[in-house]
């Protein structure tokens, strides 16, 4: 069962690497290291994150690894309460972006 744990939690990684991948093609139109872009990515990466750990203590369950399912349940949280903290800066985020536009 370990084996098949660990290859899941290669896979959740490939996951992870291909849609921050994604985000960052689509963030390479937009103006670099605005306050509202650099909330945005923040944002972006750790709902990737905790999609990565929902995966892993999904597939931990299902595979009996209650110890590896516990771990990403724990991390996961803890990604979720630091994305809050970034959805509350989206306000604070606009008025920079408004304050450091030129014209």
């Amino acid at each position: 069962m370990y084996a098949n744990v660990r290859q899941y939690r290669i896979a959740a990684d490939m996951i992870d690497e291909t849609v921050a991948a994604m985000a960052k093609g689509m963030a390479a139109s937009l103006p670099p290291d605005t306050p509202g872009r650099l909330v945005r990515d923040g944002y972006v990466q750790e709902h990737t994150e905790i999609a990565s750990y929902e995966l892993l203590e999904r597939v931990a369950t299902q595979a009996g690894d209650s110890e590896t399912a516990d771990v990403a349940r724990r991390i996961r949280d803890n990604e979720r309460e630091t994305a809050e903290k970034l959805a509350g800066m989206w306000d604070r985020a606009a008025q920079l972006s408004l304050s450091t536009t030129p014209g």
